[in-house]
């Protein structure tokens, strides 16, 4: 086997692996931001789901959550500041957005990837 071979073996496994994982999530859901919320020092931020979305006419951002009717980005999240200004600039121009969430350990929906789509 030749080592070019080899290389684009290695590479094919890669973009197996890599493409396989963008659908890893426990949820993924499209729609116009309804609402965002946020948590405040007072209400025990950092960390506490500091920032909660809503996406209208969904009920569920991810299946079998115990809120599943939002998804959170907390400051200490990386690419927090990335993250909210897409959301809030999704919100304020009425763009679609495609929120992709996983279930965190306390079984809330943690946003991982924000997509804004039109």
């Amino acid at each position: 086997m030749r080592f070019g071979d080899l290389v684009k073996g290695a590479v094919a496994v890669w973009l197996a692996v890599a493409v396989g994982n963008v659908y890893a999530w426990d949820g993924a859901v499209t729609g116009k931001i309804a609402q965002i919320n946020g948590v405040g020092g007072a209400g025990a931020a950092p960390g506490n789901y500091d920032i909660r979305v809503y996406i209208g006419g969904q009920a569920s951002v991810c299946a079998g959550a115990v809120d599943p009717s939002w998804g959170y980005i907390n400051i200490n999240d990386p690419n927090y500041k990335g993250l909210l200004a897409m959301l809030l600039m999704a919100q304020a121009t009425g763009k679609t957005v495609t929120l992709y969430t996983n279930k965190d350990s306390n079984g809330y929906c943690q946003i991982g990837y924000i997509a804004v789509v039109t």
